[in-house]
């Protein structure tokens, strides 16, 4: 993976359940591996995970990450953002939410 150039890519998300995790190690060298290969091709930016998350919440996550980003939001402030949205939304907002997005499909 090492020689690969990577530079033009600003963000890699890598959003399913333990990404960041690659074997029987210690957290840090599972995190290391995976993030370090993108990062050292020269990647800016990777967001991962390195804990079991459910598959709905990470989409949603990402859609709403992805959002901010497209608003102008940085990567760090949208993944914050997104992050804080998830936690506190309720069930009634997450409703309307979804009335929302499937207004928009075709």
């Amino acid at each position: 993976m090492h020689n690969l150039n990577l530079q033009s890519y600003q963000l890699v998300t890598l959003a399913a359940c333990e990404t960041a995790i690659t074997g029987n190690h210690t957290i840090i060298t599972e995190y290391v591996e995976l993030v370090s290969g993108f990062m050292g091709c020269g990647v800016a930016h990777v967001v991962s995970t390195l804990w079991t998350v459910e598959s709905a919440a990470s989409a949603l996550m990402m859609i709403q990450f992805y959002q901010l980003l497209q608003q102008g939001q940085s990567q760090a402030v949208a993944l914050a953002e997104a992050t804080q949205w998830l936690r506190n939304i309720t069930n009634a907002q997450l409703a309307e939410w979804y009335a929302g997005k499937i207004a928009t499909l075709p």
